[in-house]
Protein backbone atom coordinates (compact mmCIF):
# COMPACT_ATOMS: atom_id res chain seq x y z
CA UNK A 1 0.00 0.00 0.00
CA UNK A 2 1.12 3.24 -0.62
CA UNK A 3 1.83 5.73 2.59
CA UNK A 4 -0.23 9.09 2.22
CA UNK A 5 2.53 11.24 3.57
CA UNK A 6 1.16 14.93 4.24
CA UNK A 7 3.50 17.73 4.00
CA UNK A 8 3.81 19.56 7.20
CA UNK A 9 5.68 23.03 8.32
CA UNK A 10 7.81 22.63 11.25
CA UNK A 11 9.89 24.49 12.49
CA UNK A 12 13.79 24.39 11.48
CA UNK A 13 15.74 24.27 15.05
CA UNK A 14 13.70 21.04 15.64
CA UNK A 15 15.19 19.40 12.76
CA UNK A 16 19.20 17.29 12.32
CA UNK A 17 21.27 16.45 9.67
CA UNK A 18 21.62 12.95 9.47
CA UNK A 19 24.80 12.24 10.92
CA UNK A 20 24.35 8.44 11.77
CA UNK A 21 22.35 8.94 15.13
CA UNK A 22 19.57 6.36 13.83
CA UNK A 23 20.42 2.98 14.49
CA UNK A 24 20.90 1.17 11.09
CA UNK A 25 21.27 4.06 8.77
CA UNK A 26 24.15 5.64 8.87
CA UNK A 27 25.59 9.37 8.38
CA UNK A 28 24.39 10.84 4.67
CA UNK A 29 26.59 9.81 2.35
CA UNK A 30 26.29 13.33 0.45
CA UNK A 31 28.13 16.34 0.54
CA UNK A 32 28.38 19.78 -1.52
CA UNK A 33 31.12 22.12 -2.67
CA UNK A 34 30.84 25.70 -1.84
CA UNK A 35 30.02 26.64 -5.68
CA UNK A 36 27.21 24.12 -5.46
CA UNK A 37 26.20 25.40 -1.81
CA UNK A 38 25.92 28.80 -3.21
CA UNK A 39 24.23 28.10 -6.27
CA UNK A 40 21.39 26.07 -3.67
CA UNK A 41 20.91 29.14 -1.53
CA UNK A 42 20.16 31.14 -4.30
CA UNK A 43 17.80 28.79 -5.84
CA UNK A 44 15.78 28.34 -2.64
CA UNK A 45 16.45 32.09 -2.07
CA UNK A 46 15.07 32.93 -5.90
CA UNK A 47 11.90 30.60 -5.79
CA UNK A 48 11.20 29.38 -2.01
CA UNK A 49 7.76 28.40 -3.09
CA UNK A 50 9.70 25.34 -5.33
CA UNK A 51 10.64 23.49 -1.19
CA UNK A 52 7.00 23.02 -0.89
CA UNK A 53 7.13 20.90 -3.91
CA UNK A 54 10.01 18.72 -2.51
CA UNK A 55 9.65 19.11 1.23
CA UNK A 56 12.53 17.40 3.17
CA UNK A 57 12.20 13.94 3.89
CA UNK A 58 12.78 13.38 7.94
CA UNK A 59 12.55 10.61 10.20
CA UNK A 60 11.90 11.31 14.10
CA UNK A 61 13.55 14.84 13.16
CA UNK A 62 16.09 13.51 11.84
CA UNK A 63 16.50 14.25 7.89
CA UNK A 64 16.51 11.29 5.55
CA UNK A 65 16.46 13.62 2.16
CA UNK A 66 17.10 16.76 1.55
CA UNK A 67 20.07 17.66 4.24
CA UNK A 68 21.91 19.95 1.88
CA UNK A 69 18.55 21.95 1.33
CA UNK A 70 18.44 22.16 5.54
CA UNK A 71 21.98 23.65 5.54
CA UNK A 72 21.17 26.00 2.97
CA UNK A 73 17.85 27.09 4.54
CA UNK A 74 19.10 27.65 7.60
CA UNK A 75 21.50 30.36 6.10
CA UNK A 76 18.71 31.85 4.35
CA UNK A 77 17.72 32.30 8.33
CA UNK A 78 14.18 30.27 7.37
CA UNK A 79 12.19 29.88 10.83
CA UNK A 80 9.85 27.02 9.25
CA UNK A 81 10.67 24.38 6.48
CA UNK A 82 8.32 22.42 4.79
CA UNK A 83 8.99 18.13 5.77
CA UNK A 84 6.90 15.03 5.12
CA UNK A 85 7.37 13.06 7.98
CA UNK A 86 7.92 8.64 7.50
CA UNK A 87 6.27 7.00 10.04
CA UNK A 88 7.96 6.08 13.27
CA UNK A 89 7.72 1.52 12.47
CA UNK A 90 9.69 2.13 8.94
CA UNK A 91 12.71 0.17 8.94
CA UNK A 92 16.67 1.02 8.87
CA UNK A 93 16.69 -0.78 5.65
CA UNK A 94 13.68 1.09 4.00
CA UNK A 95 15.12 4.48 5.50
CA UNK A 96 18.66 3.79 4.00
CA UNK A 97 17.27 3.14 0.69
CA UNK A 98 15.23 6.17 0.99
CA UNK A 99 18.33 8.39 1.54
CA UNK A 100 20.05 7.25 -1.75
CA UNK A 101 16.82 7.03 -3.97
CA UNK A 102 16.22 11.07 -2.79
CA UNK A 103 19.77 11.86 -4.44
CA UNK A 104 19.83 9.72 -7.05
CA UNK A 105 19.24 10.47 -10.28
CA UNK A 106 18.03 8.07 -12.94
CA UNK A 107 17.88 10.15 -16.15
CA UNK A 108 20.61 12.14 -18.11
CA UNK A 109 21.16 15.20 -19.28
CA UNK A 110 20.39 15.91 -23.32
CA UNK A 111 23.14 18.96 -23.64
CA UNK A 112 22.62 19.28 -27.09
CA UNK A 113 19.05 20.07 -26.06
CA UNK A 114 19.82 21.65 -23.16
CA UNK A 115 22.44 23.98 -25.10
CA UNK A 116 20.19 24.89 -27.86
CA UNK A 117 16.87 24.99 -26.74
CA UNK A 118 17.48 26.08 -23.19
CA UNK A 119 19.58 28.80 -24.31
CA UNK A 120 17.21 31.63 -23.08
CA UNK A 121 17.26 30.38 -19.45
CA UNK A 122 20.01 30.81 -16.86
CA UNK A 123 20.91 27.38 -16.23
CA UNK A 124 24.05 27.85 -14.98
CA UNK A 125 22.33 30.24 -11.92
CA UNK A 126 19.85 27.41 -11.60
CA UNK A 127 22.29 24.50 -10.74
CA UNK A 128 22.84 22.82 -13.82
CA UNK A 129 26.59 22.25 -14.58
CA UNK A 130 28.14 21.14 -17.20
CA UNK A 131 30.87 19.15 -16.06
CA UNK A 132 30.15 16.32 -19.03
CA UNK A 133 30.69 18.61 -21.82
CA UNK A 134 33.17 17.16 -24.20
CA UNK A 135 35.12 19.78 -27.27
CA UNK A 136 35.10 18.78 -31.44
CA UNK A 137 37.58 20.36 -32.22
CA UNK A 138 37.70 21.12 -35.84
CA UNK A 139 39.75 19.10 -37.17
CA UNK A 140 40.31 16.48 -40.05
CA UNK A 141 40.30 12.50 -39.83
CA UNK A 142 44.30 12.51 -40.78
CA UNK A 143 44.88 14.56 -37.76
CA UNK A 144 47.71 12.27 -36.12
CA UNK A 145 48.28 11.96 -32.71
CA UNK A 146 50.66 15.17 -31.40
CA UNK A 147 49.11 17.17 -34.55
CA UNK A 148 47.20 19.35 -31.75
CA UNK A 149 48.64 22.66 -31.43
CA UNK A 150 48.48 24.75 -28.06
CA UNK A 151 46.27 27.54 -30.65
CA UNK A 152 43.94 24.50 -30.48
CA UNK A 153 43.81 23.71 -26.96
CA UNK A 154 43.08 27.76 -26.18
CA UNK A 155 41.01 28.21 -28.59
CA UNK A 156 38.80 24.95 -26.72
CA UNK A 157 40.01 26.85 -23.47
CA UNK A 158 38.09 29.70 -24.41
CA UNK A 159 34.84 27.80 -25.57
CA UNK A 160 34.88 26.53 -22.59
CA UNK A 161 35.08 29.47 -20.22
CA UNK A 162 32.56 31.40 -22.65
CA UNK A 163 29.89 28.36 -21.35
CA UNK A 164 30.62 28.26 -18.28
CA UNK A 165 29.66 30.88 -14.61
CA UNK A 166 31.67 29.87 -11.85
CA UNK A 167 33.54 31.47 -8.69
CA UNK A 168 36.07 29.17 -9.08
CA UNK A 169 38.47 27.75 -12.18
CA UNK A 170 37.81 24.14 -12.98
CA UNK A 171 39.90 21.60 -14.78
CA UNK A 172 37.94 19.32 -17.23
CA UNK A 173 39.32 17.10 -19.37
CA UNK A 174 39.29 16.98 -23.20
CA UNK A 175 39.07 14.03 -25.23
CA UNK A 176 39.46 14.68 -28.85
CA UNK A 177 36.82 12.56 -30.76
CA UNK A 178 39.41 12.31 -34.12
CA UNK A 179 42.88 11.82 -32.74
CA UNK A 180 41.92 10.89 -29.24
CA UNK A 181 44.17 12.94 -27.84
CA UNK A 182 43.04 13.77 -24.21
CA UNK A 183 43.86 17.62 -22.90
CA UNK A 184 43.27 19.17 -19.30
CA UNK A 185 41.65 22.55 -19.64
CA UNK A 186 41.68 24.71 -17.10
CA UNK A 187 38.78 27.17 -17.75
CA UNK A 188 38.82 30.15 -15.43
CA UNK A 189 36.25 31.91 -13.41
CA UNK A 190 34.90 34.49 -14.74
Amino acid sequence: MVEKLQIEWVKISTLEVNSGQIEGVPTNPRFIKDSGFRALVQSISEDPDFMSANPLKVYKNVVIGGNMRLRACRELKWKEIPIVRFPDDTPPDILKARAIKDNHHYGEDDWDALANEWDDVPLNEWGVFKDHVTFNPNLSPETAQGQVTEADINHAQTELSNQFVSSEPQMFEIICPKCGNEFNVKVPSK
